[in-house]
């Protein structure tokens, strides 16, 4: 090793082998180069570095990429929002430990639809759009037209803690979801990821359009299994489980439906994702089931009324965008 060093010194120190010059030059080339870059080092790689505990693995950051990409992917199918459900299940009282959390009363925001989409709180301004057609005009006005695609703007009312949403969303996986570890043609993913990335790709859509409510999502992981996907999930849910929204837990699929189904100050669903049969529901408990048992996934209501099994299309990647839009249209 001396010998080395000793024979590198004197040829970078001899000025008739032109090693130093050549080294300046490159040197020069490499800042040149990276001053045309963006950044040297990007999101992924700065997320990495933060998380070396998790990440510190080749193929734990291999698996962390697929899942968000998965997501991200799935995202993009997702409509921006989408029209309340018309099933009202009404409200349920928040905790009083809350009240000093929430205003009293009054309008706190301006949105386009969403649940406030009632006529008395309609934004005086959006009137300027109707039109006087006249009888047996064929003419759609402005103004029907965005209220079809619920672009009408309305205040929000800040109701009070007492009627504040309270809705506990509960996702229960499977064990025989480590069976899932395979990658289906047609699909970029393993089916495992791409309902990983669902889960993730859904919850942060809920978390944006629901922010008006009390919301809570309790993610179940089996006892020992997918450990690996259980910290990876909750890394890629970091922001969510700090703001206290979501909380990812290891339990069993029978103990996260009681759970659920306890709950008596919020509205609770129950979204059992499974490969195979599922657990038994008690009465009233209002669930439904993402099976993941072939190459396209669906998604059907268990409770309170059985709903059927739809057939799948010619493309399952299709299928993976339409099912997360049923599974967000059913939760909302």
């Amino acid at each position: 090793r001396d010998e080395r060093e000793t024979s590198g010194r004197s040829e970078l120190r001899d000025p008739g082998t032109g090693t130093a010059a050549k080294l300046a030059d490159a040197y020069q080339q490499l800042a040149r180069g990276a001053r045309q870059s963006r950044n040297l080092v990007d999101d992924r790689e700065v997320f990495a570095i933060d998380h070396l505990e998790v990440l510190g693995s080749y193929a734990r950051r291999l698996a962390a990429d697929h899942i968000a990409a998965a997501a991200e992917a799935l995202a993009r199918t997702l409509p921006r929002r989408l029209p309340a459900n018309r099933e009202q299940r009404g409200a349920r009282d928040t905790q009083l430990a809350d009240d000093n959390t929430y205003p009293a009363g009054g309008f706190s925001a301006i949105t386009p639809g969403g649940s406030s989409a009632n006529i008395e709180n309609l934004v005086s301004s959006e009137l300027v759009f109707m039109e006087d057609i006249g009888p047996g005009g064929d003419i759609v006005d402005l103004f029907t037209l965005r209220y079809v695609e619920s672009e009408l703007l309305f205040y929000t009312r800040d109701d009070s803690v007492f009627r504040r949403h309270h809705h506990l969303i509960t996702i229960t996986l499977d064990p025989d979801l480590d069976d899932a570890r395979v990658k289906d043609p047609d699909v970029p993913w393993q089916r495992l990821v791409l309902g990983l990335g669902m889960l993730v790709a859904a919850i942060r859509w809920l978390t944006e359009q629901l922010g008006d409510q009390a919301l809570s999502i309790r993610l179940a992981f089996p006892p020992r299994l997918l450990v690996q996907e259980r910290e990876l999930v909750g890394l890629l849910l970091e922001g969510e489980v700090l703001a206290g929204i979501v909380e990812i837990v290891e339990e069993t699929a029978d103990a996260a439906v009681a759970h659920a189904a306890a709950t008596t100050t919020a509205i609770s669903d129950l979204l059992v994702v499974s490969m195979g049969p599922v657990p038994e529901l008690p009465k009233r408990q209002r669930a439904l089931h993402l099976c993941l048992g072939s190459p396209a996934p669906a998604a059907y209501e268990l409770a309170p009324r059985r709903g059927v099994t739809p057939e799948a299309g010619p493309d399952p990647w299709i299928e993976w965008g339409e099912v997360t839009e049923d599974l967000l249209r059913w939760l909302v």
